[in-house]
């Protein structure tokens, strides 16, 4: 039976299924679903217990601390979710941490009568082609592959425009590039950032594409300039240099000055900009 009814839990599932042109088939989403816009208007059925608001190194204490304690960093708001009588979730099972976890998930179908006959899908991709492979599985959860077929095809002819663009500068010159997923304490973003790094005509450093995201240790980076670019790809677009100097508020002064550099990079940047917007480029799915 085709899926009338959609709840996405996570921010990528929402942008893939507006992709499908499935969006008015959406009847909730995540807290932190904010693409496209239209989704402002739709129902949030999931919470957080973390103060976002709060610096880089206390939030990822506040993790820290309730990861230890097994408790809860997300919560569903299971009654306004079944309210709702969605007939496919989508949501994520790769990150414990990152977004309402798939045992959770499948622990609010099991329990509530509303959703028992709810089929629910998981995005676990680590590599671009696996991310791929999870928009045509959605396709088929919402039984329309033809459309992710399409879809998939024409991602793919992006991904080859941009790295066609960025070989003929990548010729001469390829920059060494980390991309930071956390400032404090410090995380290079792993999975399929590297891969979107070599695609653009950097050269990833510290870390390979389909491995975890990590903690690294700080003097690793070499601010004193070894590493010719940072990336940020968490919660700013580069293209707004504004908000990259309003992070600062959050960054340890000893690399103020190399991250302001980052924000001023223009090849690799740029060319990672057409990939999607930066502060998009490490969502989960």
């Amino acid at each position: 039976m085709k899926p009338q009814r959609i709840a996405s839990l996570l921010a990528s599932a929402t942008e893939i299924l507006y992709g499908l042109g499935l969006g008015e088939k959406v009847v909730a989403v995540s807290h932190e679903c904010d693409f496209p816009p239209e989704v402002a208007s739709k129902p949030r059925v999931t919470y957080t217990h973390i103060a976002a608001n709060a610096s880089s190194v206390e939030i990822d204490r506040q993790v820290t601390q309730r990861v230890a304690a097994g408790k809860p960093i997300y919560n569903i708001d299971v009654e306004t979710l079944a309210s709702l009588r969605p007939d496919l979730i989508v949501t994520q099972a790769q990150c414990e941490v990152c977004a309402v976890s798939h045992d959770d998930v499948l622990r609010a179908v099991q329990d509530h009568d509303a959703l028992k006959d709810t089929v629910v899908i998981a995005l676990n991709a680590t590599t671009l082609d696996e991310i791929f492979e999870d928009i045509k599985r959605v396709g088929d959860a919402a039984a329309c592959p033809t459309e992710a077929q399409v879809y998939v095809t024409d991602l793919r002819k992006r991904v080859e425009v941009v790295q066609a663009k960025a070989a003929s500068a990548a010729a001469t010159h390829r920059p060494r590039v980390v991309c930071i997923e956390w400032i404090d304490p410090v995380m290079v973003a792993a999975n399929w950032m590297p891969e979107l790094i070599d695609l653009a005509g950097g050269q990833s450093e510290l870390t390979s594409s389909g491995a975890r995201s990590r903690y690294t240790a700080s003097s690793l980076l070499d601010p004193a300039g070894s590493l010719s670019r940072f990336r940020l790809p968490r919660g700013i677009n580069l293209s707004e240099k504004w908000r990259c100097n309003q992070l600062f508020a959050f960054v340890p002064k000893r690399w103020r000055v190399p991250l302001r550099s980052a924000c001023d990079c223009q090849s690799v940047g740029t060319a990672l900009q057409k990939f999607g917007c930066c502060h998009r480029g490490q969502r989960l799915g």
